[in-house]
């Protein structure tokens, strides 16, 4: 059920709770407050609300209780791309877990024998076109020069 029914259902029920008839324009106005709100989030606010609610509640009681399940639920928070964390691996060798593949370590070229032999090759080829090679995580970064205006 996606958030927009969980509010009407949740609006219309409190208005017969309540003993107050609803406007369209008022639930219009909870529905733009509350749209793309996560609706597991929502519903369990909207639990939380209607429990502890002694009288018709407003946005901002809806508001509190997100806040209070966001902060006791972090798990449904979902995460925004793709991420990684800095390590280690066993041997002690730097790192990163991604997100997408948390038990898999990711090396830079330097530190892993299939990168080493990479750049080797990449070298080479370089070498064989009479080619400068780019310098890969040395730790200098090439300095880009801004076109000059005429």
């Amino acid at each position: 059920m996606r958030s927009e029914e969980y509010l009407e259902n949740a609006l219309l029920e409190w208005g017969s709770l309540y003993r107050r008839n609803l406007k369209d324009k008022e639930i219009a106005v909870w529905k733009r407050i509350f749209i793309g709100t996560d609706p597991r989030i929502l519903a369990l606010a909207l639990e939380e609300v209607t429990t502890k609610a002694e009288r018709m509640p407003t946005p901002g009681h809806l508001t509190k209780a997100i806040a209070v399940v966001r902060d006791n639920h972090p798990e449904l928070i979902p995460k925004a791309g793709l991420y990684f964390v800095p390590s280690k691996d066993a041997k002690g060798v730097p790192c990163v877990y991604w997100s997408d593949e948390a038990m898999v370590p990711a090396y830079r070229a330097h530190d892993c024998p299939e990168g080493r032999l990479y750049l080797a090759k990449l070298k080479e080829f370089f070498k064989a076109k009479d080619l400068k090679p780019p310098n890969f995580g040395a730790g200098d970064r090439q300095k880009i020069e801004e076109p000059v205006k005429a």
